[in-house]
């Protein structure tokens, strides 16, 4: 029973990849017989609730949600250690989770993002509907300066060194095979375009921020650079295509902190504008250089480039890009040879390792 591991993961999605960060551990099939569950779930509707249900054996709860399931898996295995990892698009940290930490003592939380901030409406990318419905967030948005206000409520201290920054699903990897092989051709491809954007390349939602960069600024951007392209929407394989022929893509923050320009681009090539936010950390460091706690360590460079939330300056900041634009490519490239080294290595497989063990010994 000795450091072994139980692995519930409700989310249908991870078990190739917890597979690969589980191979060294022992891992056992009966929660019972372990010291340590790692609860995976991804935050979605595919979340299997019954799973936790099952090991519950409580049928008044099926009629709950799974967040108002949690608390009650929490305590009856309140003798053992539990990670939580709760993937989300967003770095928001709820009082919810907040709550969680503090009450039970065993327990940990593993997110792929994170601010330090409470409730933080950072930069979401929320729909037209959404905000015209919802009282809540049109009193932190400022229609004139088009962007979303911050509540500035940091997290306890008390609690940072129970939280870890980590992905298990990281973005590199579905780039690149299991094996880590790369799935797309990443050989330097001639420069056609100075900037692209496209409002999205999945099915989602008509976002605020989207729809205002499409409709509003890069109509005003096209009158002064003209070599620009901007499309409603790309089905992927040219939406990668433009990536890889552009110099600069502008990216919003869509549902939250990431998407997949922010990794992509360094392996092709791309520079990539984003409106400044708060701090957001990532594993691989993407936004902020900076370390959320002591257990992050630093892995790439940022070469993130920012304007400011309302687009303003952003004709000017492509300008800088535009004629400093050695500068810049010489920057992507050390990030792109950081990728590189990093999937030739078993940093990822070390550091989840790290982290399971701090569990284990805390």
């Amino acid at each position: 029973m000795n450091n072994s591991v139980f692995v519930l993961d409700i989310s249908n999605f991870y078990q190739k990849y917890l597979n690969l960060l589980f191979a060294k551990f022992n891992v056992v099939d009966n929660i019972n017989n372990a010291k340590l569950c790692f609860l995976c779930m991804s935050n979605t509707l595919n979340d299997d609730k019954k799973l936790i249900l099952d090991l519950l054996d409580n049928d008044d709860l099926s009629n709950l949600s799974i967040y108002h399931v949690l608390p009650f898996f929490f305590e009856k295995y309140k003798n053992m250690k539990i990670i939580l990892y709760y993937r989300q698009d967003s770095s928001q940290f709820t009082q919810y989770l907040q709550n969680l930490l503090i009450k039970f003592n065993n327990l940990y939380l593993m997110k792929d993002f994170l601010t330090d901030y409470i409730n933080t409406v950072l930069f979401y990318d929320y729909s037209v509907d959404l905000l015209n419905n919802n009282q809540d967030l049109v009193k932190y948005f400022d229609k004139n300066k088009f962007i979303f206000k911050s509540t500035k409520e940091k997290i306890l201290e008390i609690i940072k060194n129970k939280i870890f920054i980590f992905t298990i699903y990281p973005l590199q990897y579905s780039f690149f095979d299991l094996n880590k092989k790369p799935i797309y051709s990443f050989e330097n491809p001639s420069k056609i375009y100075d900037v692209f954007f496209c409002k999205h390349q999945r099915c989602t939602y008509d976002g605020i921020g989207r729809r205002f960069l499409l409709d509003t600024i890069m109509p005003e951007l096209h009158k002064k650079i003209n070599n620009i392209v901007y499309f409603e929407k790309l089905e992927k394989k040219d939406y990668i295509e433009y990536l890889k022929k552009s110099k600069i893509t502008i990216c919003p923050y869509g549902m939250g902190e990431w998407v997949a320009d922010d990794s992509l681009c360094p392996l092709i090539n791309t520079l990539v504008i984003k409106p400044k936010c708060d701090e957001v950390y990532d594993y691989f460091n993407t936004f902020s250089e900076k370390k959320f706690n002591i257990i992050h360590e630093k892995k790439f460079d940022s070469c993130i480039i920012y304007c400011k939330p309302d687009y303003s300056d952003l004709n000017s900041v492509i300008n800088e890009v535009l004629t400093n634009y050695d500068f810049y490519f010489n920057k992507m490239q050390a990030v792109k040879k950081q990728y590189y080294d990093f999937l030739q290595s078993n940093n990822w497989e070390n550091d989840f390792a790290k982290i399971i063990n701090y569990v284990f010994e805390s």
